[in-house]
């Protein structure tokens, strides 16, 4: 599982230049309360992401050891009880899966859907994600009563990553937050619509497999993208 390598290389080589703090999540325990979610504006205390400020998800998937390995998480910036006003954030999640978690182009396209909607799935008390599904825009309410109670990025982390482990292909996750105002956001975001560039084009492939390459608009995609060609042709 190759497709998302060089995405998920220059996202760590983003990382490599800040300086980050592992995140203590092995006793971590945040109440999950799925769609009731709801923090108003009356009710929060600041916005992750707000406004016209970024707010960035990149999820990337991989079964290279040399990218993603083990399981832990990852602050680049103030943690959430430091914070007092609007602010930049990403969430990065990175996953390793097992080398043969699917033998068709159409199971690994299929598995990745999956794997993606798990974001709707992690809801923690005071802490409401409004997730755009049109693109990888994340910005994120944070309730006054949440902080008083406790909210912190470690307590986060863990959900995700419990969350994304229930997956049996997934075996390892690193989750990163950043609160920086000085990240590359902006690159950031490049990386995340060239990642799911990548995704769509999987997807139109398996689509049209007897389609003329030489005629089709994703072909550089193809070209680039190490293995692309080989689930074209694999099914």
């Amino acid at each position: 599982m190759k497709l998302y390598n060089e995405q998920i290389s220059n996202v760590i080589a983003l990382l490599n230049e800040k300086e980050g703090r592992k995140l203590d999540v092995q006793n971590a325990f945040w109440p999950e309360v799925g769609r009731q979610n709801l923090v108003l504006r009356s009710e929060m205390s600041y916005e992750l992401g707000a406004g016209t400020l970024p707010a960035v998800s990149f999820l990337g998937v991989t079964s290279s050891r040399e990218l993603v390995s083990g399981n832990d998480a990852v602050l680049y910036g103030q943690d959430l009880d430091l914070i007092s006003r609007d602010t930049p954030y990403a969430r990065i999640t990175l996953l390793q899966v097992e080398d043969a978690f699917a033998d068709t182009g159409q199971a690994i396209y299929d598995t990745i859907r999956r794997i993606e909607k798990t974001r709707y799935q992690v809801n923690p008390k005071g802490f409401m994600n409004r997730i755009s599904t049109s693109s990888n825009h994340e910005p994120v309410r944070i309730s006054k009563a949440a902080l008083e109670e406790g909210l912190n990025f470690s307590k986060v982390a863990k959900m995700y990553m419990d969350a994304y482990l229930a997956h049996p292909e997934v075996i390892g996750v690193q989750v990163i937050f950043i609160t920086l105002p000085d990240f590359h956001y902006g690159e950031l975001t490049r990386l995340a619509q060239k990642k799911d560039q990548i995704t769509a084009a999987l997807d139109h492939i398996l689509r049209d497999i007897k389609m003329d390459c030489s005629s089709c608009k994703l072909q550089t995609i193809c070209n680039e993208v190490e293995g692309m060609r080989e689930l074209h042709f694999k099914g």
